[in-house]
């Protein structure tokens, strides 16, 4: 009897230690799709400002320049 409460004891750390890891793991998980999801809803933000605002040709156009502008020091 004394082995059997042994045992149980054991199965129950060992129990309680893979229930935490199991949570651990599951809160990592979830702030890595948050991080994500973040990142995607940023970037649609980043978009749709250069769309609403019709920027996309003016960034176009700054890269341009500053591009001939760095390229005439060579």
């Amino acid at each position: 009897m004394e082995f059997l409460g042994t045992v149980s004891a054991i199965v129950s750390i060992g129990t309680k230690v893979a229930d935490s890891i199991n949570k651990v793991r599951e809160k990592r998980r979830i702030q890595r799709r948050n991080k994500l999801i973040f990142r995607l809803v940023f970037l649609a933000c980043i978009c749709f400002t250069f769309y609403y605002f019709n920027a996309f040709e003016a960034v176009l156009k700054y890269c341009s320049d500053l591009a001939k502008f760095v390229l005439q020091w060579f």
